[in-house]
């Protein structure tokens, strides 16, 4: 079983249908995977952060919480958000590798070929589930994802934000 297993279906009398995915839905798949675990961490990110704020002042600004202390003869009041680690987890690096039974090749046009040099592109077809790793039509597929830099242009934008704070 994998990430790509199929249950058997209900109905014994009905043969096992095999199912092909084109690789290009795959790598979809897998980058949307990706994609919506960088949400959930990004998202639990953002609620440490707002569980700091207190609420709005007179000029309907967002306050932290802050604790007062006492130095010497002196009242300080100390935003929490000064005191506590900002540390976050992030994804650097994803592998992910499976094999897959390759289905047929399909050669199609595609809609938008404004940036291929070649007006067509094959379509590979896929089967996930109940292959033979060892037969000589399996490939074995290995994706990495890792974090890029963030553009200048969006650190430029960051900065200026940060300048108004």
């Amino acid at each position: 079983m994998g990430l790509f297993h199929r249950g058997k279906k209900n109905n014994d009398d009905e043969p096992d249908s095999v199912q092909t995915n084109s690789f290009s839905d795959i790598m979809n798949g897998l980058q949307y995977a990706v994609n919506c675990a960088q949400d959930t961490l990004q998202n639990h990110q953002i609620q440490n952060l707002t569980r700091l704020f207190e609420g709005t002042n007179a000029n309907n600004a967002n306050t932290f919480q802050s604790k007062k202390i006492m130095v010497g003869d002196k009242t300080i009041d100390i935003p929490l958000i000064a005191l506590i680690s900002h540390h976050y987890l992030a994804m650097d690096n994803v592998q992910i590798k499976f094999k897959a039974k390759v289905g047929s090749v399909e050669s199609q046009i595609p809609e938008n070929n404004l940036l291929l040099s070649s007006p067509q592109r094959a379509n590979l077809q896929m089967q996930m589930s109940n292959i033979k790793p060892d037969a000589d039509d399996v490939m074995e597929v290995c994706v990495n994802f890792k974090v890029q830099e963030t553009p200048e242009s969006i650190s430029r934008i960051i900065d200026d934000f940060v300048k108004n704070i």
